[in-house]
């Protein structure tokens, strides 16, 4: 494969990883400034949480979280897959070496992937009640509720 094919099907990658989490934006934002049907006439607007059943839709959450999700998946295993080659290749050591970092590499990515899938569902159910993105903890137990780790109150 060249560098041409090469830069072609990470342009389709990156595409296609994008397309979800602007698809579940532009749903959110929808659903967010979607006017009631008693003042339809009106420029007033209404937050998603004043629905009539009470809670609103989560098509919109559920596409920005997996689309976000996805690509701190694909980033990191890019990221990690390209370092261990590149320090294999340049010192010169066997492929067995390389698989073996590549497996140790799977830590690292679960952990970006699990904290990152918990931060943008945390984002985009603050979103959805009409607050704003608060600052991040870094940790993994901190937005996913995980049964064999406690959770700290900060």
């Amino acid at each position: 494969m060249d560098i041409t094919t090469s830069f072609f099907w990470q342009n389709v990658l990156l595409l296609v990883l994008l397309t979800p989490y602007v698809v579940g934006i532009v749903i959110s934002a929808y659903y967010t400034n979607k006017a009631t049907p008693a003042v339809a006439g009106t420029k007033v607007q209404r937050p998603v949480m004043e629905s009539a059943d009470g809670e609103a839709p989560p098509v919109g959450r559920i596409i920005a979280a997996l689309g976000a999700t996805l690509l701190a998946l694909v980033f990191s295993i890019t990221s990690v897959v390209s370092v261990c080659w590149a320090l294999v290749t340049l010192v010169g050591l066997p492929q067995f070496i390389l698989w073996g970092l590549l497996v140790l590499g799977v830590v690292p990515v679960a952990w970006a992937t699990s904290w990152t899938a918990g931060r943008a569902w945390h984002v985009e159910q603050l979103l959805e009640k009409g607050g704003d993105a608060d600052q991040p903890t870094f940790e993994l137990g901190a937005y996913l509720t995980l049964p064999f780790l406690p959770r700290r109150h900060h």
